[in-house]
């Protein structure tokens, strides 16, 4: 139980001060929290859906991810199980922008 209090305080410090640094602690634990569900549904050999992958980028962008975003958009644009999700992730990364628009 003492060490419990312990990890609870410490942890308690470290994301007092991560709300110093301008990081968002409720993002934080957010961004555990889904990376934790999100891991898990691919590790049951579900495929996440579209909406799965934006809310991940979502909570990686309110963290200010930019390398795990990276990540999950070079995932989605090479996923070969579903061609929305290369789509939506070409959408993101402005592949179908042109002079146009």
């Amino acid at each position: 139980m003492f060490a419990k209090g312990v990890l609870y305080k410490e942890n308690e410090a470290i994301l007092y001060r991560m709300g110093e640094l301008g990081f968002h602690p409720i993002a934080i634990h957010l961004m555990v929290f889904f990376e934790e569900h999100f891991r898990e549904i691919k590790e049951l050999g579900i495929q996440p859906s579209v909406m799965c992958y934006c809310m991940m980028l979502a909570v990686y962008a309110k963290t200010d991810r930019r390398d795990k975003a990276n990540e999950l958009l070079n995932e989605m644009l090479t996923n070969r199980v579903s061609n929305i999700h290369q789509v939506i992730g070409q959408m993101i990364t402005g592949d179908f922008d042109d002079a146009s628009n």
